[in-house]
């Protein structure tokens, strides 16, 4: 007899929901995997299967939000403005992780006393601004790019800490904010975007492609 899988499709989402939704309530510190089974009813092991250490939560988290914000980057996309791509891009990501809006709250708090949090997210969030370039169709192995890349992640950062104090159902203060901070790096001399566009969005080599971000 074939063996069964040990989780099911749903899991993952059922389970980030919940696991987001414990941590919004218990805290990081206090979360326990047999707490989250308890709470969505989903057997310790195909919890296990699904988050094989608490760190994967993060995974499973910016992998969703990415997906989201992949999902917008339709064909009409790239026949915007460089700086109207990346806010579609940008402000997509943030709608896909408005559900889970408490749990991250939760992490930042988390991330004061736990540096390992802090960390996957610098980390994975570098990789995530280079699914936005690629995306957003801009250059970015160039040095010009790479400012670009740097210049988009501390964007990143300060609106990300506007959304979280931003309950308003069309996140009008993250919207004005991520729209100046655009605005701000497209004026500044060797950081313009429009320095590293490209007429058509690049195609990453296969060991070129970036992995799934955190967060």
């Amino acid at each position: 007899m074939p063996r069964q899988p040990r989780s099911k499709p749903d899991d993952a989402t059922k389970l980030l929901a919940e696991a987001m939704g414990l941590i919004a309530d218990e805290g990081w510190h206090r979360f326990s995997f047999s707490a989250l089974s308890r709470r969505s009813g989903v057997p310790l092991d195909r919890v296990y299967a699904v988050f094989p250490c608490r760190h994967a939560i993060l995974k499973t988290l910016g992998g969703k939000a990415n997906e989201a914000m992949l999902a917008s980057a339709v064909p009409d996309l790239l026949e915007q403005p460089a700086k109207d791509r990346l806010f579609e891009l940008l402000m997509s990501r943030l709608d896909a992780l408005k559900p889970y809006k408490d749990g991250v709250r939760a992490l930042v708090a988390a991330a004061r006393r736990d540096p390992v949090i802090g960390l996957t997210a610098a980390c994975n969030a570098e990789r995530t601004i280079a699914w936005v370039m690629d995306a957003a169709g801009l250059e970015r192995r160039s040095l010009r790019g790479l400012a670009t890349s740097r210049a988009l992640g501390l964007v990143a950062l300060q609106v990300g800490r506007v959304w979280l104090d931003d309950d308003a159902d069309d996140l009008p203060k993250t919207m004005a904010e991520l729209d100046k901070r655009l605005a701000q790096i497209e004026r500044f001399p060797g950081w313009t975007l429009r320095a590293g566009e490209m007429p058509s969005p690049p195609v990453a080599e296969a060991d070129e492609v970036p992995q799934a971000p955190v967060m």
